[in-house]
């Protein structure tokens, strides 16, 4: 696939009534790859975009707008490719990961491309065009729109967050929902060895992986919910890396409810905690927790989930919920 010039990429004015910037750059400008064809930073796809970091061939964050009302079912397809509008040395590619897991023959232990957007998200169309919304889909299968994630993390809890908040009703009708999503790119991110035919590299592997979800409720009240995941047990326990591995926080006071992570854990937490350490500034919203609040994620199987009396929204497990959710 290529990248076509007519992709619109992330919409702000998504949410009726409100107008949502991209998170402000000013502090990675330097690091940013240039669109080739356009020479800014965006890389647009269709329903979302993405922004890459030339030093760590990653996304800075991908920015996208969900639209459950307008949801075509499909099969899944599409294979990783790299993003045409960008330089090589720019990005990922499919050596690199198979260099990362050359000696891990247990597929669920294996470091996936993980979706930053995910093709669930953005497989809709506004006239519920299926061709449209699978281009969509197939889209986001760009190494631009991926990093390095443990699988055990990649498919699990990560891809229940949109699907619970909206399924909660949170959302006004039309449902829906703009979605931020990235790693934390930390100086002191450890390096993976990929094991090459001839010499091996090394590459800096991100820890931790965070959403911020913008909803307006029925009062009309623009909130976000952010979330803040780790897989760092999990790429530590399976030998990708071979120091003690130590998250450094880079934040203080209220603000920073823990130092580490505990087996693979998930939390939902205050805004300011991604800025922090992130080095992005969101547009302000009315956040779901207060000062000094987090809270643990935990999956929750529930006997009966509203779900099913949603839109009909093919990627919802109706049998799963994330319980912990402030909303």
């Amino acid at each position: 696939m290529t990248t076509p010039t007519t992709w619109k990429g992330y919409q702000k004015d998504f949410l009726d009534g409100f107008e949502i910037q991209a998170p402000d750059l000013k502090n990675r400008q330097a690091d940013l790859a240039k669109n080739s064809e356009t020479g800014d930073a965006e890389l647009p796809f269709i329903n979302f975009s993405s922004y890459q970091s030339v030093s760590r061939r990653l996304p800075v964050f991908t920015a996208s707008n969900i639209f459950r009302a307008k949801w075509v079912q499909a099969a899944r397809e599409g294979d990783f490719q790299k993003d045409s509008r960008l330089k090589d040395d720019e990005q990922f590619s499919s050596s690199i990961y198979s260099g990362i897991n050359k000696n891990q023959t247990n597929s669920e232990r294996k470091m996936a491309k993980g979706h930053m957007t995910r093709r669930e998200d953005v497989q809709w169309d506004v006239n519920l065009n299926k061709d449209n919304a699978i281009q969509a889909a197939e889209a986001t299968f760009h190494y631009s729109n991926a990093c390095p994630q443990h699988q055990a993390l990649n498919n699990e809890i990560w891809k229940e967050l949109e699907n619970s908040i909206l399924v909660k009703g949170v959302s006004k009708e039309p449902q829906k929902a703009i979605v931020f999503t990235g790693p934390v790119l930390d100086d002191n991110d450890p390096l993976l060895v990929i094991h090459g035919d001839k010499n091996n590299e090394q590459i800096k592997c991100p820890l931790r992986f965070w959403k911020v979800i913008y909803y307006v409720n029925d009062k009309n009240e623009l909130h976000y919910a952010s979330f803040l995941m780790s897989h760092k047990d999990l790429v530590e326990k399976d030998g990708y890396v071979a120091q003690k591995l130590k998250l450094t926080e880079g934040v203080k006071g209220s603000d920073k409810p823990f130092l580490d992570f505990d087996e693979n854990e998930k939390y939902q937490v205050r805004n300011s905690l991604i800025e922090d350490l992130t080095g992005l500034k969101f547009f302000k919203a009315m956040d779901a927790l207060a000062p000094g609040q987090h809270s643990k994620l935990t999956h929750k199987l529930a006997e009966q989930i509203e779900a099913a009396k949603v839109m009909n929204y093919g990627a919802v497990n109706k049998e799963v919920m994330v319980e912990g959710l402030v909303l």
